[in-house]
């Protein structure tokens, strides 16, 4: 009987009556569908050194092999994207975007595929199409990818268009999150939470008291905090490694989800993590929030919470450098957004011009308080 091997696609073993290393031995096998018809291949067996990457790599060999075979300069941008789609198995977005760009860039060469010609088309999509930028970059960025995936297994000689080294520049979309909540809002946002789902009731306000992000949230467990230091590691973008500082409603939080030290601290009742934010999004439409609120920018979402708690330290008179550290932003840019909701920091400035027309003639100044009179002695 064959088995799936889950992190390959298309990988699948049947364990053999003999022994390897004390466990039976295994017979490595990888499918495709060809002419509507699943195609099957051998590998190799592991006690002969096939392991599973070994079985994946010679599929990704052997697919890429029939999309681009006899191809050579006349290699098409169809066939590099057939090719990603056999061998990288992207996800059910990315290959709704590689539909796109089939129908619309299949038959041309990836050889007269040029920066000119790629402008052309990200106009075509934002206008023509009327497609977001966000959707335009998707399928850009798919387009890149498979190009990219073309180079990396020598099914390509030349360079990605699709990059910032040749001039191309990708949609760029405004769509980062403006909004966050008052105190009032964060109050019954909350209050709703706690009836509806008291484990998104507690990661709603971590996230408001420390700023961490859902998928932060997602992979915390129990080891990684530490109540001595009031601090937690969380795994941030990239798989950095970085300590975070909590507070006490935090960090209450936090321990009452209990569990062993390599559990995840925000787990279903079957110890895996909560992969939808159903209940969120409930509580969210209960009290209204997003109600005729047509600008994704203005909408109300989990990373609100991110927004939240930096609004608040910038409102409460912290820094932006002290932000941008709590934060965990790479560069200022990312903190100066939350500027403007320091008045105190735009007044200030004011401050300097007023002195500074103090002395010029004609200016209007306040007038000065006036004197008292002296007393004068009668001789």
């Amino acid at each position: 009987m064959r088995v799936s091997v889950k992190k390959y696609e298309g990988v699948f073993f049947r364990e053999r009556k003999e022994l390897f290393n004390g466990r039976p031995d295994r017979t490595y096998e990888f499918c495709w569908q060809e002419a509507g018809r699943k195609r099957w291949r051998t590998a190799g067996r592991l006690s002969r050194g096939v392991t599973a990457a070994d079985a994946a790599k010679a599929r990704l060999e052997a697919l890429s092999g029939r999309a681009l075979a006899g191809a050579g300069q006349d290699l098409s941008v169809a066939g590099v994207v057939q090719a990603w789609l056999a061998g990288a198995a992207p996800d059910k977005s990315s290959r709704c975007h590689a539909r796109t760009l089939i129908r619309d860039l299949g038959g041309t060469r990836l050889a007269d595929l040029t920066v000119g010609r790629l402008d052309d088309y990200k106009r075509q999509l934002l206008g023509e199409r009327g497609l977001a930028e966000s959707t335009a970059r998707h399928v850009l960025v798919a387009l890149a990818s498979a190009i990219n995936h073309a180079i990396r297994h020598g099914l390509w000689a030349g360079f990605n268009p699709v990059s910032r080294a040749a001039g191309f520049r990708m949609p760029r979309p405004d769509n980062k999150g403006e909004r966050w909540l008052r105190p009032g809002e964060a109050e019954r946002l909350l209050s709703a939470l706690r009836a509806s789902s008291p484990l998104w009731h507690d990661m709603a306000l971590v996230s408001l008291h420390s700023g961490l992000r859902l998928t932060e949230l997602y992979r915390l467990r129990v080891g990684d905090v530490d109540a001595g230091s009031m601090t937690a590691i969380v795994c941030g973008k990239g798989g950095r490694r970085e300590p975070v500082a909590l507070t006490q409603e935090a960090l209450g939080a936090i321990a009452g989800r209990g569990g062993g030290p390599g559990e995840l601290v925000f787990r279903t009742g079957t110890g895996k993590r909560p992969d939808k934010s159903v209940p969120f999004a409930r509580a969210v439409e209960l009290l209204g929030l997003n109600e005729g609120v047509t600008d994704r920018r203005q909408r109300v979402w989990f990373h609100t919470l991110r927004h939240t708690f930096a609004s608040w330290l910038v409102q409460g008179g912290v820094d932006l450098y002290t932000v941008q550290h709590l934060m965990r932003h790479r560069s200022p840019q990312m903190t100066q957004r939350y500027a403007h909701l320091d008045p105190a920091r735009l007044r200030a400035p004011l401050e300097v011009i007023r002195r500074a027309m103090a002395g010029v003639p004609g200016a209007e100044q306040a007038p000065a308080p006036a004197k008292p009179p002296r007393s004068r002695r009668r001789p």
